[in-house]
């Protein structure tokens, strides 16, 4: 995907160091249509930058008087600047601020997604710097002495003599979670730059540091008695500024709409003016989705293409995916492929708002640290994923680690695990295809109200819905939930009568499970309305042309996945799939695993559907 590449030299000083740098930048670009700034090279330093000519058009490095900036990414809030109007480019404005007070405090005021490289010829060092929540994804690794950066793990195979050797824990954590703990990669020695941090290689000393710049217990908590309808009333007002930050003029902004709440928020919340708003929807022919989002985008009167997912054409462009996001995702979680092909066949937009982490408005991501084992093994269905209970053990017990390291509540965790991990995945797709994203909800006035507040009144107090209720009456009094079927407020009685049911549901079929004893009992009652959710990857992976594909791969005699897995299990898993037992999301995380290695190892199917 678009984004930076780089290395300090000291390590290819017999190389042609021009046919390295470009080669990693022609490893990221996987469409004609991304653009290439020139290649910078000096006596220290390589570098340059992949975009797609959306944000940051200007070309880089911006550099002056002897300082030099890559930046990936956009500002929506800086201090001193008119975003509406910019009258300097944020790697400008960025490169002016630590030229002017020779450190990165400035970064603080910084409200944005990016990733930046910074290299001061005065002091001799290179700085990597993150975004507060580290989700413009930044690679590293200190290879023959030499610092290495990328946006793509697999630019580093342009290195010379550079033998990527997979992490296993990070292989565990992927079929154990769906996504990779913390900083982790699936490469040994490289790791993703953390959230809020600068690293610092100084060229001179071949030495590395690291600081975090920002911290949430920087955060002032509120006090006091509480007021709830003032809260309401605050939220509904920062969440609308949030949204209207992020549409400036002349560009072409759209919306990817669900049947959920949050993307529906950002809808109402959107600004009228004299340019119609563009609505994508996705989904299985009938499901709750397509309905739903039809009804919201007719209330603010906006154009609405529905995009209908089928067994056919689900897999279409997932199989190259699975080698352009770095085996990051699994395959039945890339739905977003299928927005983006009638985004790009109609030129409806350029921009992407997405509702990505609006759960966490609601609480949503647990605020206490009790939450932990209830996050782990229920909220993410670890137990669907392990294979075994010494992989569910070891999984645990790293996700625990990796808590106590963090020293903070679920939220934090959940954030600088799931949410960068997993729920960005939409915005990384996205971005491979040439569609830049912004996320209102990942806002950091907005988060920082919110983290200030009590536990208790986020936990408990449904200020989200209230707040939504109160601003955007006519969105949420009569449109449905496509969680619940009903719009949001008072349920009614058989809703209610409902809920409990299925409460009581899943309680007696934990209660058989820990006895050893299956009993579907939730997935039968979904087959009463089986096109209610937007996708169905599970009967779709027993229909052609899927299942051929599938069965090839797990199949192969010379398959790489049983380095990681008991292939017998694997081969009894699939069997059970195709009689009736629901082990899609199991069974797609070994296939990406697999596809993902073929294409790092044996340069198989980087590109191309398997047909």
């Amino acid at each position: 995907m678009p984004g930076l590449i780089g290395f300090s030299n000291a390590a290819f000083s017999n190389f042609k160091i021009n046919n390295i740098l470009h080669q990693m930048q022609q490893t990221i670009a996987h469409r004609d249509f991304y653009c290439h700034d020139r290649l910078f090279i000096d006596e220290w330093v390589s570098g340059s930058r992949t975009h797609l000519n959306i944000f940051q058009a200007e070309a880089q490095p911006d550099t002056k008087a002897g300082y030099s900036i890559w930046l990936d990414g956009e500002f929506y809030h800086r201090e001193n600047a008119t975003f509406q109007e910019p009258k300097i480019s944020d790697a400008e404005w960025f490169l002016s601020q630590y030229q002017n007070y020779q450190n990165f405090d400035f970064l603080k005021a910084i409200d944005g997604i990016y990733a930046a490289v910074l290299y001061d010829t005065h002091q001799q060092k290179l700085h990597l710097i993150s975004d507060r929540y580290g989700l413009r994804r930044l690679y590293w690794t200190v290879y023959q002495n030499s610092l290495v950066w990328t946006s793509e793990l697999k630019a580093l195979l342009a290195l010379p003599g550079y033998q990527p050797k997979i992490d296993r824990a990070a292989v565990e954590d992927f079929l154990g979670l769906r996504y990779i703990i913390g900083d982790r990669t699936w490469f040994e020695g490289v790791e993703l730059l953390p959230a809020a941090t600068v690293l610092t290689w100084d060229l001179q000393e071949t030495s590395l540091s690291r600081k975090r710049y920002w911290w949430w217990d920087e955060i002032t908590p509120v006090t006091g008695k509480i007021d709830e309808a003032e809260i309401v009333e605050e939220l509904g007002r920062i969440f609308i500024e949030a949204v209207e930050k992020r549409i400036f003029q002349r560009e072409r902004v759209g919306i990817t709409l669900s049947g959920g709440l949050d993307s529906r928020a950002i809808l109402a919340a959107m600004p009228n003016s004299n340019s119609t708003i563009e609505a994508v929807t996705y989904g299985q022919k009938n499901c709750d989705d397509l309905r739903i989002a039809k009804q919201a985008a007719r209330l603010k009167k906006a154009n609405f293409h529905p995009i209908e997912i089928d067994g056919e054409n689900w897999l279409q462009s997932r199989v190259r995916t699975v080698w352009e996001s770095d085996g990051s995702c699994s395959l039945i979680h890339m739905q977003f492929l299928s927005a983006l092909k009638k985004i790009f066949d109609r030129n409806l937009f350029d921009i992407n708002l997405h509702g990505a982490w609006g759960d966490g408005v609601n609480g949503g991501h647990f605020f206490d640290a009790d939450a932990l084992d209830y996050f782990v093994q229920r909220r993410l269905g670890l137990e669907r994923f392990a294979r075994s209970e010494n992989h569910r053990q070891s999984v645990l017990a790293r996700f625990g680690n990796y808590f106590e390291q963090i020293g903070s509540s679920a939220h934090i965790l959940s954030v600088d695990n799931r949410m960068r991990s997993f729920t960005f995945k939409d915005i990384r797709i996205g971005l491979i295809n040439g569609l830049e994203s912004r996320t209102p909800f990942i806002d950091n006035q907005l988060q920082e109200f919110l983290y200030a507040l009590p536990e208790a009144i986020v936990r408990n107090s449904n200020l989200y819905h209230q707040m939504l209720l109160d601003r955007f009456p006519e969105f949420y009094r009569t449109i449905p939930w496509q969680t619940t079927g009903e719009p949001i407020g008072e349920p009614s009685l058989v809703h209610q009568i409902g809920k409990l049911s299925q409460k009581a549901i899943e309680k007696l079929e934990r209660t058989f499970q820990k006895a050893g004893i299956s009993l579907p009992l939730a997935e039968r009652r979904k087959k009463i309305n089986p096109n209610k959710e937007f996708a169905n990857p599970a009967s779709w992976m027993r229909q052609e042309p899927a299942r051929t594909l599938f069965e090839k791969l797990l199949n192969h005699p010379s398959a790489l996945y049983p380095e990681y897995l008991d292939r017998k299990q694997v081969k009894q898993d699939w069997h059970e799939h195709l009689h009736g037992k629901n082990l899609a999301d199991r069974l797609s995380l070994t296939i990406t695993l697999e596809l993902w290695l073929q294409q790092l190892f044996e340069k198989r199917y980087r590109t191309n559907f398997i047909e």
